[in-house]
């Protein structure tokens, strides 16, 4: 009953709020992709200032430039990402390759990239795809590097504040010990 009602209340607050979820899924017409892209989604909009940095640097271009994709174009991390390899691929301007996407996105990337001379299934396309596998795994080793280095830390912090005689081993009462006596077959 609780999830009929969660659904329902959910199902109202988009229509309400006129929210277009297939506007914010990347669609390149290969469906493994499109996972890769909206787990990078989920991914950089966690660590957001980073990605920007990153990809600043990553495709020399000004973080004013990433900063108007995602706040006037209302574009998606990865909707940047694929905006700036497209653009290195075809060997155009990031910001002509915005203007296309605000003209197709729609369609989806798999039309952007025809429109940029980039065939869906060319090698091309299977090396953005592998690129941006790569990524995305990347990112997911990345943090689990830091939660283990998170829980050594506080491993480490708890060592220090273990007191001195609770490392100490305790002392064995060596009365209570009664000897072995070794059987015949022992003995040569």
């Amino acid at each position: 009953m609780k999830k009929l009602l969660f659904t329902a209340l959910t199902a109202v607050f988009l229509t309400a709020n006129a929210i277009d979820l297939d506007a914010i899924k990347p669609k390149t017409g290969d469906a493994e992709f499109d996972t890769h892209l909206n787990e990078m989604n989920v991914m950089e909009k966690a660590r957001l200032e980073l990605f920007k940095a990153e990809t600043a640097k990553e495709y020399k271009v000004e973080k004013s430039l990433i900063d108007k994709a995602l706040d006037l174009k209302k574009m998606q991390p990865a909707d940047v990402y694929m905006t700036m390899e497209l653009a290195k691929v075809s060997k155009k301007n990031p910001e002509e390759v915005m203007k296309i996407y605000g003209e197709n996105k729609e369609k989806g990337w798999g039309e952007i990239a025809k429109k940029l001379g980039i065939k869906p299934g060319s090698k091309e396309f299977k090396r953005l795809k592998a690129k941006t596998k790569f990524k995305k795994e990347r990112g997911k080793r990345e943090r689990l590097k830091k939660e283990d280095a998170d829980a050594k830390k506080a491993y480490d912090e708890k060592a220090k504040e273990l007191k001195p005689e609770d490392a100490k081993p305790q002392k064995i009462d060596k009365s209570a010990i009664k000897p072995v006596k070794e059987s015949k077959q022992g003995k040569r």
